[in-house]
């Protein structure tokens, strides 16, 4: 049995005659136990897998009637046969085309193949991207193009906080006209005006708003992106230029965008998408006025603007706030130096950047913070801000919805946006709701999770009070990293302890802030946003005594655990705290912290 004989091409190196060896098989027939040999040749080429010893020795079995049991053996003989065959053929084919050729040709003729075949399939992973560009970004904000970075991320923000402006008045514009539609309806209902008109009429108002945010969220989305690409690609040009020693681009200022209101308040489908149909972008729209924003040569005289900028902030912001500070020294046997700040204020609003405007106070008191941001950024000093939330993993209501409004008044370049990080969070956690039922021992809990039924809001909350979730942000003025601590309506009550969940998910809170370089944290000292008729002067004691011997033994627990770093902790009141009831919670500050007194030399 012969098998045909073709010639096997090679990139490069001609044609190869596949070898042919003869095998002989011995066989004995089991009627007349005489053995039988015959010879059988087989091809065996240079390329391994093109002969398959298992058809061969099926036709082998079928032709001369060999008994069933011995095709295993008559298999493993070729199969071997064939192996030992291909690597002899392939070793003497290779010694005579190194013998016929030079050994430096062929060697570069296989470098290059593997070279090519390499790039073609070969992929940058997005995560070295990210980490390129926070070592960039580290590197830059250390050089002299700190300032214009920083007047290119102000202006960015500048223009989306105007596009969200223009938002916030054509919703409560639209929001207007439909109640006085509305109002009109109901004052002719049962006259001129049927309930049917009402309901339509209501649904077509419902419609129109959807249709208004959908257009202004599409017009935001699409502005974010790309501001984020455009400032990613001017870093890397600066980085590289900077590193090759050319001079260095204008960056791309981006003129104040002017969104055309059409005489009806919902806008055309096609205004979102209109900016991407430019023939240029923001950035080469108005390439440009760059070169008087190097004012500052040296990050060290922008640290220097930071410290004459304090004085403006302060006299801005002591008009509308009351604030004290503290130095105190916890520990048993090795003390370490803290800062405590006292201050009233709404947590979420000191997250927002100082309004731009025309006056150079507010100017460089906005760059001040954005200077703060960037220096800490990518460094052991980050700052955190503890909200207090519901049990619900989104932001539609109360603190969440205002913190998601501060957070998209500018672009995040660092970090995902924060609807999105909430999206990643609602996916690991149930993930983990579901490994958690299928580890429990409970045959109701396994039967359950295996019959792919998923806990609902109705069966199981999605978080307990307690429990919290971190989202990273590089936009806001107060803090790197947002906790989010989930409270129930416990905490207006005076049942609140030290063992109650919100406590307990406090001292994690402190716990995971100081094993992760984070330096200044600013809590909620009354865990309640404003103050209530509820909420007398006694209320306000207590619950101000209860959490500040609790944070004091929390830092006091970590410090002992090996942290020995300086933190600032921000304690904030609400805003329409008066000011008698300041100074008694300033004062129970000084007692519970044992702040030392200065001591005075006659």
């Amino acid at each position: 049995m012969d098998l045909d004989d073709e010639e096997v091409p090679v990139e490069g190196l001609g044609s190869l005659r596949p070898d042919t060896s003869a095998v002989t098989l011995t066989l004995q027939s089991c009627d007349t136990g005489l053995a039988e040999p015959f010879d059988l040749t087989v091809p065996i080429p240079l390329f391994y897998g093109t002969v398959d010893p298992a058809r061969i020795a099926t036709k082998l079995v079928d032709k001369h009637n060999v008994p069933v049991y011995l095709y295993p053996s008559t298999e493993a003989l070729l199969t071997a046969c064939v192996d030992r065959r291909w690597q002899d053929c392939r070793d003497n084919y290779f010694d005579a085309a190194l013998e016929s050729s030079g050994r430096q040709d062929n060697a570069n003729a296989w470098a290059e193949f593997f070279t090519k075949g390499h790039a073609d399939y070969s992929t940058t992973p997005s995560q070295s991207a990210e980490r390129d560009f926070a070592h960039i970004y580290q590197t830059l904000i250390h050089t002299n193009h700190l300032t214009t970075l920083l007047q290119l991320e102000q202006q960015y923000a500048s223009n989306v906080s105007e596009i969200v402006a223009q938002r916030d008045r054509a919703l409560a514009k639209q929001q207007q006209k439909q109640m006085r539609q509305m109002d009109q309806a109901v004052q002719g209902l049962g006259t001129t005006v049927t309930d049917q008109h009402v309901n339509q009429l209501a649904i077509k108002h419902t419609e129109r708003l959807q249709v208004l945010e959908a257009n202004f969220a599409s017009e935001l989305e699409h502005v974010k992106e790309m501001q984020r690409k455009e400032y990613r690609q001017y870093l890397f040009q600066l980085f590289e230029e900077e590193q090759s020693g050319t001079p260095v681009s204008p960056a791309p200022m981006p003129s104040s965008p002017k969104r055309e209101q059409p005489s009806d308040p919902v806008p055309a489908a096609g205004d979102a998408a209109r900016g991407a149909d430019d023939s240029q972008s923001w950035g080469a729209k108005a390439v440009r006025r760059l070169t008087g924003l190097r004012s500052l040569s040296s990050s060290k005289q922008q640290l220097d603007l930071a410290a004459t900028t304090k004085g403006d902030e302060l006299s801005l912001s002591d008009a509308q706030r009351l604030e004290e500070s503290f130095t105190v020294y916890l520990g048993t046997q090795r003390k370490t130096m803290h800062n405590i700040r006292l201050l009233t204020g709404d947590t979420v609003e000191l997250c927002l950047h100082a309004a731009a405007s025309q006056d150079s106070a507010a100017a460089y008191q906005q760059q001040a913070q954005r200077l703060l941001s960037a220096n800490y950024l990518y460094s052991q000093r980050l700052s955190a801000v503890v909200l207090l939330v519901d049990n619900r993993l989104n932001s539609y209501s109360g603190v969440k919805r205002e913190f998601a409004h501060v957070c998209e008044q500018s672009s995040d370049f660092h970090f995902s946006a924060f609807d999105e990080q909430l999206v990643g969070l609602q996916k690991t956690l149930t993930r983990a709701i579901e490994e958690a039922h299928l580890q429990q021992d409970n045959p109701e809990s396994r039967r359950r999770a295996w019959s792919g039924r998923q806990p609902t809001e109705s069966t199981q909350p999605d978080l307990t009070t307690g429990d919290f979730y971190v989202t990273k942000h590089s936009n806001l003025a107060l803090a790197h990293v947002a906790f989010h601590l989930v409270v129930d309506n416990e905490v207006t009550k005076d049942s609140l302890n030290a063992r109650h969940p919100t406590m307990i998910g406090m001292r994690n809170v402190i716990r995971c802030a100081f094993k992760n370089s984070i330096r200044s944290i600013t809590i909620p000292l009354l865990l309640v946003s404003e103050l209530t008729e509820d909420m007398s002067s006694r209320w306000c004691i207590r619950r101000a005594e209860l959490v500040l011997k609790c944070i004091k033994g929390f830092v006091m627990e970590n410090s002992s655990w090996g942290e020995t770093d300086s933190h600032e902790i921000q304690f904030v009141l609400p805003k329409d705290t008066p000011r008698p009831l300041f100074e008694q919670i300033s004062g129970l500050l000084t007692t519970v912290f044992r702040v030392s007194g200065s001591v005075l030399l006659r």
